[in-house]
C-alpha cells in the first residue's frame, strides 16, 4: 500500500482514499465470511459434525469449501466454477504484482537510473526460486509454517513499529499533509491513536502470541522446522531490508 500511495497525485485526497478502501476491505470480508461459514455450516450439517472439524482452514477453504457451494447452485454451476477458478489466477497474479511492486519501488526510489524492467526481472527470478520449495510434496507444511509467522508476528511488529515511528518522529508533518490535501482532517483523536493506541495494542497482540506459541508449538510441527522456516527469515528480516536499503543509498550517493 506504501508503494502504490507514492504514486498518487500531490492532489490526492489521503483521507477519503484511505477511508474508502477500509470501506470496501469491509464490504469484501463480510461477503466473503457469510459464503464461507454459510458453507462450512451447510456441510458440518450434511456430515453430523461441528463446524470447527469440517476443515482446518488455509488452503482447503479455497478448493474445498468455496467449489463445494459452487457446486450446489441450481444452474450454471460450471461457468460460476471456472468464473471462480479463473478469478483464483488473477488475484494470485495480482498478489505477485503487489509484493514484487513493494521491493522494486525502493530500489527505483534510490537508484532510478536502473532500469525498471530489470530490477522486475532479477526480483521476479529470485522469487521464483525462493518459492521453488512451496510445491515440493512438503511445501504446504513450509508454506503454512512461514505464512503463520509472517502474518502473526512479522506483520504485527511492522505495523507496531510503522505507527510509533511516524507518530513520534513525523506526527506534524504527516498531519499537515493529510490535512491540507483532504476535505477531512485529522486531529488530536488520530495522534492519540498512532502514537499509543496502535502501537500498544499491537504489542499486547504481539505477547499474547508469542505466549501462545510456546505454551503450544504451531501445529505440533518440529521445533526444527517452526525456527528454520518461521522464526529465523522473520527474525532476519528487518536486518536484511536495512542492509539492502543502505547498499542502495550507499550506491546512489557514489554515483
Amino acid at each position: 500500500m506504501i508503494a502504490y500511495s507514492s504514486y498518487n497525485a500531490d492532489t490526492a485526497p489521503v483521507l477519503a482514499n484511505t477511508v474508502w478502501i477500509l470501506i470496501g476491505n469491509i464490504i469484501v470480508s463480510l461477503l466473503a465470511g457469510a459464503a464461507v461459514f454459510g458453507t462450512l455450516g451447510y456441510m458440518a450439517a450434511e456430515q453430523g459434525t461441528q463446524i470447527a472439524e469440517v476443515v482446518a482452514g488455509g488452503p482447503s477453504l479455497v478448493f474445498v469449501v468455496l467449489p463445494e457451494a459452487i457446486s450446489l447452485l441450481p444452474a450454471f454451476s460450471s461457468l460460476f466454477a471456472v468464473a471462480f477458478f479463473a478469478t483464483i489466477v488473477m488475484l494470485g497474479i495480482d498478489s505477485a504484482f503487489s509484493i514484487l511492486e513493494g521491493i522494486a519501488a525502493g530500489f527505483k526510489d534510490a537508484l532510478p537510473n536502473l532500469s525498471v524492467k530489470k530490477v522486475t526481472l532479477t526480483l521476479s527470478a529470485v522469487a521464483f526460486v525462493a518459492g521453488l520449495p512451496f510445491v515440493t510434496d512438503g511445501g504446504l507444511y513450509l508454506l503454512d509454517t512461514l505464512d503463520h509467522f509472517t502474518i502473526n508476528y512479522g506483520l504485527v511488529a511492522i505495523g507496531a513499529l510503522e505507527a510509533g515511528i511516524v507518530g513520534w518522529l513525523y506526527e506534524d508533518e504527516l498531519k499537515a499533509y493529510i490535512n491540507k490535501r483532504s476535505g477531512w482532517q485529522v486531529g488530536n483523536l488520530w495522534s492519540i491513536a498512532l502514537k499509543y493506541v496502535i502501537p500498544l495494542f499491537l504489542a499486547g497482540l504481539f505477547i499474547v502470541n508469542t505466549y501462545q506459541e510456546l505454551q503450544a508449538p504451531y501445529e505440533s510441527y518440529p521445533v526444527w522446522l517452526l525456527l528454520a522456516v518461521g522464526v529465523i527469515p522473520v527474525a532476519l528480516a528487518p536486518g536484511i531490508a536495512y542492509l539492502v536499503d543502505y547498499l542502495t543509498f550507499q550506491n546512489a550517493e557514489t554515483e
